[in-house]
């Protein structure tokens, strides 16, 4: 007797072979996201290094010039680590991101914020010794950002006698921090101010030096050497440091650089160099028109090299400004003799 093979059985295996489930089909999707740095501001060409956790798909592109970044055509399936990179930038990684149905699903969109510095070793690029290592860096800066937390109070402190007018109180205080962590940079600036107050210049400008060599970007450093250097009368070393302030707050901070400017200029006044003063406070109120003390000594000065119509005019603007402050009525009493 022949076997038979049941009619209803055929059909099921030639539906099998003729329409294959759709699991058998790659779904693609979309990863994306911003990249921006500290100061919420885009990053444009950082790289965008894509990669499946599992297998050997990678991909990499860059980020616009709003801080942007969008890649189609990876699977659905797939998890992806993410890996931002710029140089000048310490770069960061997120790891484990599923690529969403739409460019704008919650769980394919990725923010990243780079902090500026050295490119960092990723840890997924780590050697079990890189990460005992690393383990042992976070564990001791733990320990110090407690050590750093328990003086919390103790630098409020040194603040407070600071702004009482009690400098030496507020030194101790601020050297009980630095006992504690003597990385700080704007402890020692503060270190800096209140020896400076204390008409103490080596001292001042020992600490300084220490926080110029912690934070050589910080303008304000050298702008508070400049003034020790000011007050002991040593008009170029003052000068020199000014300078060095303006100019590197200059794009950042016009007004911080027209203050280092007008700083420049009283040291010329009271060195008797009316020419380099007059050439400081120009460029003093050409970075911040709203400065009314520098318009005040510029027309102060102008008076000194006979140039009466250009002094009229910045006492004017003064009056304009701070019409009641203290020089006022001098600013008047002067433009009605030389009018």
């Amino acid at each position: 007797m022949k076997s038979r093979i049941s009619y209803g059985l055929f059909l099921a295996v030639v539906m099998l072979v003729a329409f294959p489930s759709q699991e058998a089909f790659a779904q693609l999707g979309f990863l994306s996201g911003e990249v921006v740095d500290e100061d919420g501001k885009p990053i444009e060409d950082a790289t965008v290094r894509i990669e499946a956790m599992a297998g050997a798909r990678k991909y990499k592109l860059k980020t616009n010039s709003k801080g942007m970044y969008v890649h189609a055509g990876v699977s659905i399936q797939g998890t992806y680590r993410i890996i931002i990179e710029k140089e000048g930038y310490e770069g960061d990684y997120i790891e484990g991101v599923k690529a969403g149905f739409t460019r704008d699903e919650e769980r394919s969109v990725k923010k990243f914020t780079l902090k500026k510095g050295k490119a960092r070793q990723m840890a997924f690029d780590m050697t079990d010794e890189d990460l005992e290592k690393l383990k042992e860096q976070q564990a001791a800066a733990r320990e110090l950002a407690e050590r750093i937390e328990a003086v919390r109070e103790t630098f409020n402190q040194g603040v407070t006698f600071y702004n009482g007018g009690q400098y030496a109180e507020a030194v101790k205080a601020f050297e009980v921090v630095l006992e504690v962590d003597s990385e700080q940079p704007s402890v020692w600036a503060n270190v800096g101010n209140c020896h400076t107050k204390l008409g103490q210049y080596d001292k001042a400008l020992v600490a300084y030096d220490r926080a110029i060599a912690l934070e050589p970007e910080n303008a304000a450093h050298y702008q508070n050497k400049g003034s020790v250097y000011a007050a002991n009368g040593e008009a170029e070393k003052a000068r020199e440091y000014y300078e060095k302030a303006a100019s590197m707050s200059t794009e950042l901070s016009p007004a911080d650089a027209a203050v280092n400017y007008y700083n420049m200029g009283v040291t010329y006044i009271n060195g008797g160099q009316s020419q380099e003063a007059a050439e400081a406070l120009k460029k003093a109120v050409e970075l911040d028109p709203n400065h009314a003390e520098a318009h005040y000594q510029l027309g102060i000065t102008l008076i000194s090299l006979n140039d009466m119509e250009g002094a009229m005019d910045h006492l004017r603007t003064y009056l304009v400004l701070a019409p009641t402050a203290p020089n006022a009525e001098v600013a008047k009493a002067l433009i009605e003799q030389l009018g």
